[in-house]
């Protein structure tokens, strides 16, 4: 895992020592070993090292170790850079840009792609030779051997920049969900730089951090972010997860899109319970198994909820089969206010595992000691303090050496975790005429939910109204709609509406793909990477393993959502792995924080805060609305949710970065 950097200039300039700024800018992502190289007219200029570039990788014989830490003068047209966070082989041979080929490609990579070692097999029997134990070796062979069609058969997360000085193309990839971050701009004198973070691009000439109106209403008023390939900054663009671009070095320009190289879609496939919870047990077991593939120390992050737990137990169980004796490690997020804890489900798994725990316990404190810190490293504004509380368990992490760590992201979106799940299921099957079906769970979501039959059966209203009014509708009511505590500015996000719909749909895969796709995921592997990286820690995410993601996106709903019980299928494929007290939990937390409880007992910590938003932000905030809010909030006379800590991350990102709204 590490962080990249790439340059793309019309004609030969000076780019060494704004590649310097750009890598540096992100030592947190690499901090084991730095790497450049420029190149110019399709040969190479110059490979050299920085001041975190080790000894021995300075004194290695390899074709593109560092002749020394001194940068040079040569003006380049293309220029890579590399922060190291070494995980498979630790070796000087890993070290980054990485040729091949005679030095004919050249990459910079940030990832892991899990099945190296077959690809590897497969490619030396086609008469390739490795010098390095990496992966990274094994995706450059791979672009030589199958060109741009490589990513097709590797199984990881991944972002990276392949050079081709024969060809004279710059080839771009992200992985298929989106795991791992790519963003690109073009700055005023034409140089196309592309970055893991986008706070590199704040170390070059010309610019200026201006906010995109639109994306900013989207997150302030819709509580969603990279739901496009739009950032908060405005000129500042991300590759979407499963495209890739293609540039060529002597005309740099990107494309108003990246051309999409995955495609995901729903299948329904005819099997019954049994089959489909073998299938997500053996599919997840590998999962897991191919993630635990490294050379440091891998931990867990550990909830209590039926996600995090599974993975526990299936490593536990992938240990003793391995014959390792090392008890696994995990760290959980807790809270001394019973309402926000998980201790006991926590404590269950621990039990059943003998795993070494640890606990993070975050307060408001801390929160706002961090809070700059961790607004840098996300890069954007984030919609609540969970997120806070995942800073804290990478910081545990950290702190007792676990370098990679395996969370449960995607399971929720894969098999209908959450509660808004039930409006596409509900949709479904009075769509479809299932009126049994539709009466029992609208019992049983009665029953164990606590939902009125009524809100359960006015669900399908909307999937019901004909695509094309309830997308004027949508376009009518995202334009004219405006909170009371958000201005009448332009900067609010005035125009057309910017926010992409649902996917319309009547079943709980099409919920599923727009979860995956756009409305929910993208956010949360955003959240994941920046709070990992921030400690120097690879997250790993078993769930979307995407022979697990294209299984489930096969499955009939019936057996995601069964009377009321969500993920019934991956419930199901745990019996006799995970405690039963957590396979039949209904309730539902993952990393909560006692916000609510923050913001009414310490109003007076938050309230200038808050102010401080609106001072900087009047395109933007309507101050006395704002805290017509936050008084409502802090007396309970109004229900607490997320839009405070929304306005008050927008204020703290806006001056953080300088940006102009």
């Amino acid at each position: 895992m590490c962080g990249i950097s790439a340059l793309v200039a019309p004609h030969p300039i000076a780019l060494h020592d704004a590649l310097a700024r750009m890598t540096g800018a992100i030592g947190h992502r690499g901090p084991d070993d730095e790497g450049f190289a420029s190149f110019a007219g399709g040969t190479l200029n110059r490979v050299w090292g920085g001041a975190d570039t080790p000894e021995p990788v300075l004194g290695s014989d390899f074709p593109y170790a560092p002749a020394g830490r001194g940068a040079g003068e040569e003006p380049a047209s293309v220029a890579l850079g590399h922060r190291r966070l070494s995980i498979l082989d630790l070796s000087p041979a890993g070290h980054q840009p990485m040729c091949y080929g005679d030095r004919r490609y050249w990459i910079t990579y940030n990832g892991e792609v899990y099945n190296y070692e077959e690809l590897r097999a497969e490619l030396e029997s086609l008469g390739h030779g490795f010098l390095s134990a990496t992966d990274t070796e094994v995706v450059l062979a791979a672009y030589a051997e199958w060109g741009e069609a490589c990513t097709q058969r590797f199984n990881g997360m991944w972002a990276f920049a392949i050079l081709d000085l024969e060809a004279g193309t710059l080839f771009v990839s992200r992985d298929r969900f989106g795991i791992k971050p790519l963003y690109y701009w073009t700055s005023p004198d034409g140089v196309l730089a592309f970055a893991s973070e986008i706070k590199q691009l704040t170390e070059l000439e010309g610019w200026r951090p201006r906010a995109n109106g639109r994306r900013l209403r989207d997150f302030l008023q819709w509580s969603t972010f990279d739901h496009t390939a739009d950032t908060f900054f405005e000129g500042v663009r991300q590759v979407p997860g499963g495209h890739d671009l293609t540039i060529r070095v002597d005309a740099p320009r990107a494309p108003e899109r990246a051309r999409r190289w995955y495609r995901l879609e729903a299948s329904t496939r005819d099997v019954c319970m049994e089959e489909a919870a073998g299938r997500v047990r053996e599919l997840l077991s590998d999962s897991v198994r191919a993630r635990l593939r490294a050379d440091v120390k891998v931990g867990s992050c550990l909830s209590g909820g039926i996600d995090s737990s599974s993975i526990v137990c299936l490593v536990n169980r992938e240990l003793a089969r391995a014959g390792v004796s090392e008890l696994q490690e995990t760290v959980s997020s807790c809270s001394e206010l019973p309402e926000f804890d998980e201790r006991q489900f926590i404590t269950a798994v621990l039990e059943q595992t003998k795993t070494r725990a640890h606990y993070v316990f975050p307060e408001s404190d801390r929160l706002l000691d961090d809070l700059d810190r961790i607004v840098w490293h996300q890069d954007e504004p984030f919609g609540s303090t969970s997120i806070f509380a995942q800073w804290c368990v990478f910081d545990e992490a950290r702190k007792n050496e676990l370098t990679v760590m395996l969370d449960g992201q995607g399971a929720d979106e894969l098999f209908g975790g959450y509660r808004s799940a039930y409006a596409s299921w509900i949709a479904e099957l009075f769509v479809s005429g299932r009126w049994s079906a539709l009466a029992r769970n609208v019992r049983t979501a009665r029953e164990v939910h606590g939902y009125k039959a009524r809100r359960l059966l006015m669900m399908p209203a909307r999937q019901l109204v004909p695509t094309g009014l309830r997308s004027g509708a949508g376009t009518w009511f995202e334009t004219h709609f405006r909170p009371r505590w958000m201005s009448k500015g332009p900067a609010a996000g005035d125009g057309e509406p910017s926010r992409k719909p649902v996917t319309p749909g009547h079943s709980l895969a099409d919920w599923s793909l727009d979860q995956l796709l756009y409305s929910n995921l993208p956010m949360l592997l955003h959240y994941e990477d920046r709070n990992s990286m921030a400690h120097s820690v690879e997250s790993r995410v078993p769930y979307l393993d995407y022979r697990l993601v294209e299984y489930a996106m096969s499955l009939p709903g019936e057996l995601k959502i069964q009377d009321a019980t969500t993920k019934a299928v991956l419930r199901e494929s745990m019996r006799g792995t995970i405690p039963d007290v957590i396979r039949e939990r209904k309730d539902k937390m993952a990393f909560v924080t006692a916000e609510k409880v923050w913001f009414r007992e310490q109003s007076q910590v938050f309230r200038p805060l808050l102010e401080r938003s609106c001072e900087l932000a009047p395109e933007v905030f309507d101050g006395k609305g704002v805290m017509d809010l936050f008084e409502k909030t802090a007396s309970g006379k109004r229900h607490a949710n997320s839009v405070l800590w929304r306005i008050l991350c927008v204020g703290a990102w806006m001056e953080r970065f300088g940006v102009e709204a």
